[in-house]
Order: structure tokens, then C-alpha cells, then sequence
């Protein structure tokens, strides 16, 4: 870092501002991205901030995100520890914790046909295949063309056919059960567990202990969010709920980047 007297830092010119101070308090404003300005020093802006405990990371955080949403980007953020809950109330953004009582809830077969790609499909794939086969298991070649022309077929149900009426997990549940026999006796396919399939992700079905994870809408409707924060501090060390959490982070994130060319 330069010293003071050696030189003194101005305004960049760029469409994106942060606003920090120079050494005499002045405001002076910053491209943290590195690649909005006049300026282009990269094109993948990834950035740290580094303290101690209780130096102002959050506390920074906080602003510069602030600012960021002020200037129509989407901020979505993973959290353990409550930092970002009264921004988020404040611009009336999306809040996501965990609790006994409320629990995550989220449906990501709810989605619009713009939605609907290559992403979105190995998204739901990745997802059920997660539930089928655990976070260690091995899946075959077949078991994953299965499972994606399941979900496609699904999907052509609700879209074009309008043979099904509501996207949640339960409809794909109750259809995947009655389609995949069908698509494994038209191809010959042998020594797909069928049974465990339907044993597994029962349990996310109605009555299952995770009836309510995959089909209510109350956290659902995230791509149009512009300010998400994800509290995962309850559920981190939960093998069943954390892997399903990361994905839908992971989905929400691809799919702004994927379809919102304008923010």
C-alpha cells in the first residue's frame, strides 16, 4: 500500500461505486469489481476481507453491499451468525434460516419456462439423485439419463401437455414413481433399485418426515429476489438438509447470472 504523501487517491471513473474515504476522511469512490470502470484490471472479480474478531468485517460487508444493491445488483448471501439479518428487513429482502418452528422450506421444481435449461435440469438431477444416493454414493450412467429424461418428460407434462397441475415435489414424486418402471421395461434397463428410489425420497413426499422441505412456496420465489441472505449456522452440520441448501445456493446463483443480463 502507498503512503499518503505519495499519493492521492481519486475517484475511479466507472458506473459501479463504492464509496470509501481517503486518509483525510474524504469520500472517494471505488470498483471493488475491478471490471465496471474506464479501468478494466480483470475480468473475474473475486475479493476478500481479512480481521481479527470484532475489526469491522461484517460491519464493512454490510455497507458495501448496501451500496451494491442500491445500484441494481442482486446480492445473494451465505451467513453463519445473524450479520446481515437487519439489512436484509431494511430493504425488505429475502431471509433464509432455520428453525424448529420454521423450518427451510423451498420448491425448485416451481419454476417458469424461461427457467427451464440445461442448468436448471442438472440442477433437479443433481438434487434427486442426492436424495437417492447420499452424498457418497455412486451414480451409474443410466441411472443419471434416467432420472434427466424423467424430469424433462415432467416438465413437457406440465408446459405443453397441462396433464399436471401443480410443480412441487410431490407431483414429480407421485410421476417419476409410475414413469421410470415404464421407461426401464421400453429400454430393457436392469439393476435399477427402483425400490430404494421410492423408499428414499418418500420421505420428502406428503407425510414424510421432510414432507414440507421440497413443496412449500414460502421461500420459493428467489430468482426474482434481489436481496437473499441464507442463515445456515442451524443447519450446517445437517448431512440431509445442508447438502440440499447448497445446491438450491448454488442453482439460485447460476440462474440470475445465467437469465438477468441487465443487473
Amino acid at each position: 500500500c502507498l503512503m499518503y504523501k505519495e499519493h492521492i487517491q481519486h475517484s475511479e471513473e466507472t458506473p459501479l461505486k463504492i464509496y470509501y474515504t481517503d486518509r483525510q476522511g474524504v469520500p472517494v469512490a471505488i470498483d471493488i469489481s475491478g471490471k465496471e470502470g474506464k479501468n478494466k484490471i480483470t475480468d473475474n472479480s473475486n475479493f476478500f476481507v481479512l480481521g481479527p474478531s470484532g475489526s469491522g468485517k461484517s460491519f464493512h460487508m454490510n455497507s458495501v453491499v448496501r451500496q451494491l444493491w442500491e445500484q441494481d445488483t442482486d446480492i445473494v448471501m451465505v451467513d453463519t451468525g445473524n450479520s446481515y439479518e437487519g439489512l436484509c428487513e431494511y430493504v425488505n429482502g429475502k431471509y433464509i434460516s432455520y428453525t424448529e418452528e420454521h423450518p427451510i422450506t423451498m420448491n425448485p421444481f416451481r419454476i417458469k419456462r424461461e427457467e427451464l435449461n440445461i442448468e436448471k435440469i442438472g440442477f433437479l438431477k443433481n438434487l434427486i439423485m442426492l436424495i437417492w444416493k447420499g452424498t457418497q454414493g455412486t451414480v451409474s450412467k443410466t441411472e443419471d439419463k434416467l432420472i434427466e429424461q424423467t424430469i424433462t418428460e415432467y416438465f413437457d407434462e406440465y408446459f405443453s401437455k397441462g396433464t399436471i397441475e401443480n410443480l412441487c415435489f410431490n407431483t414429480f414424486y407421485e410421476f417419476s414413481i409410475k414413469r421410470i418402471p415404464e421407461i426401464c421395461n421400453e429400454n430393457h434397463l436392469v439393476g435399477i433399485d427402483l425400490a430404494a428410489y421410492n423408499y428414499l425420497l418418500k420421505d420428502f413426499y406428503k407425510g414424510g418426515h421432510h414432507e414440507v422441505t421440497l413443496n412449500e412456496d414460502l421461500d420459493t420465489a428467489l430468482f426474482d429476489e434481489t436481496f437473499i441472505v441464507f442463515e445456515i449456522d442451524t443447519i450446517k452440520d445437517n448431512k440431509t438438509l445442508f447438502p440440499l441448501v447448497t445446491l438450491i445456493i448454488m442453482d439460485v446463483f447460476i440462474q440470475k447470472m445465467r437469465i438477468k443480463k441487465n443487473r
